[in-house]
């Protein structure tokens, strides 16, 4: 598997709405802090995805070749409840839910860069109750979504592989 770097982008609106509900400036989001927070959020999706499928039997290459599946993802809408700007400060926030994004992925064969499929899944962090928010349990929240998503491709790859095995008996 080769996996190309994530793009992530935001819902629309998502940061001038949660600006309008802060109280001051000191707790607004920026364009650099969007533009940190795609980085990283694009970081730990390659890094997720790369630990579960590799996990999973299926190594992760920089190169592209034969027996090599392509995988172009994208996080959109992307909504977080309460991103940790690392404001100063002493306010805590606590929240319901870490937020949402939705996986668009296109998968290709790298040999011949012919589309096998696209995905389409959102997805929200489904919290236990109220939980403090802070940059620790967003990026938890966001490694348990990744992972899920990993682990689903990496099932279907099994299927996709049990079923090629079947077919040369």
């Amino acid at each position: 598997v080769k996996i190309l770097d994530c793009y992530v982008e935001f819902a629309k609106d998502w940061q001038r709405d949660y600006n309008m509900n802060e109280i001051g400036i000191d707790g607004r989001v920026t364009n650099k802090d969007v533009q940190e927070i795609s980085q990283r959020l694009a970081t730990e999706f390659n890094a997720e995805f790369t630990k579960v499928l590799e996990k999973k039997g299926y190594p992760v290459v920089d190169t592209v070749g034969p027996d090599v599946l392509l995988l172009r993802p994208a996080l959109v809408n992307v909504e977080i409840t309460a991103p940790d700007l690392m404001t100063p400060g002493m306010s805590t926030e606590f929240v319901r839910s870490a937020g949402s994004m939705t996986l668009y992925m296109e998968l290709y064969d790298s040999a011949t860069s012919e589309i096998i499929g696209r995905v389409v899944d959102p997805e929200q962090d489904l919290g236990m109750g109220p939980e403090m928010a802070n940059r620790v349990t967003n990026q938890a929240a966001a490694d348990r979504i990744i992972s899920r998503w990993a682990s689903l491709l990496a099932d279907h790859l099994a299927d996709v592989d049990e079923t090629t095995k079947k077919k040369k008996w």
